[in-house]
């Protein structure tokens, strides 16, 4: 058993990994601004970390002493239209709340060994059919920016010997999420892809990413990026059709990009880039490592 500090773990995939790890016999710190969203037998802190934690008191910052590993999560929900309001707290909640754990972890006493960091597969910004892994050079969207400037930020902590392993997340599937947003549309009949739906959607079952972390936590050659997608990424079309088809639902309708710009204004555009995202290295690289490998299996499991 280790004590495992989560940050932002009251969000969607924190959740389920803080369930996992208690399950585990890990002894479990949960910081963020919201309590955990299910009952939580671990320690829960109330901190902002886009706010210096080395001004807070030794008493403040107790429970996160002594922390062998960590899984940061922090970061704000990017759904939404783009006001440079909303774009502001997406780009602070990763830079700054990395720059201040890694400022706090310049003192011994709240060091982790291990930090393992989400990441997006933002990075590559729109590539339409390039397929691109983890040594792929990131593109060049609000986005993109923003998680490169994340990575490299939580990256600095390896200057202190701490052990840094990105993931780059896909689309996570489950209950909640994406699929939570989407599904009263798709209840209703009225689900669809977004414009042409040629754009290829990288996805990967809430189940498997969760056991991807903790593996990084675990196997200690883990080290540098990494990408958390499932082996069979598919285009946008055949993702709306998929779920359409499990719920028994008719796809006869389409979102248009001009129609997402109106809603949503430059955040439409990220929400129709493409990105061909494939693992060559960690478990993800290997598909017989999945528990869901293939999008209808995955969906068919959460949809039960």
């Amino acid at each position: 058993m280790s004590k495992i500090l989560v940050t932002g773990g009251s969000g969607f995939l924190g959740s389920s990994i803080m369930r996992e790890l208690i399950a585990k016999g890990h002894d479990v710190v949960c910081l963020d601004i919201v309590p955990p969203r299910e009952p939580f037998t671990g320690q829960f802190v109330t901190l902002d970390a886009q706010k210096s934690l080395i001004d807070l008191s030794r008493l403040q910052l107790a429970p996160l002493e002594h922390i062998d590993s960590v899984i940061h999560l922090l970061g704000k929900n990017i759904f939404g239209r783009f006001t440079p309001k909303h774009k502001q707290a997406i780009y602070n909640s990763r830079i700054v709340g990395s720059r201040n754990l890694c400022e706090l972890w310049e003192n011994d006493l709240y060091r982790p060994r291990i930090c393992v960091s989400a990441s997006a597969v933002g990075y590559y910004g729109n590539r339409r059919e390039e397929v691109c892994n983890e040594f792929t050079s990131y593109g060049d969207t609000f986005l993109s920016h923003v998680v490169v400037d994340w990575e490299y930020e939580i990256l600095k902590a390896q200057d202190l010997g701490v052990r840094v392993v990105c993931i780059r997340n896909g689309h996570v599937l489950g209950v909640g999420g994406l699929l939570g947003a989407l599904l009263p549309l798709y209840k209703k009949g009225l689900g669809g892809p977004l414009g042409n739906g040629q754009q290829w959607m990288p996805w990967i079952h809430i189940s498997d990413l969760v056991r991807f972390y903790i593996e990084s936590i675990e196997d200690e050659s883990y080290s540098g990026v990494y990408l958390g997608v499932a082996p069979h990424v598919v285009r946008n079309r055949e993702f709306s059709k998929t779920v359409a088809n499990i719920l028994k639902k008719p796809h006869i309708f389409f979102i248009p990009h001009f129609a997402l710009r109106l809603m949503y204004g430059e955040f439409a555009d990220e929400m129709m880039a493409s990105q061909r995202a494939v693992a060559t290295r960690g478990a993800t690289a290997d598909s017989l490592w999945f528990t869901y490998p293939e999008l209808r299996g995955a969906l068919a499991d959460i949809f039960k």
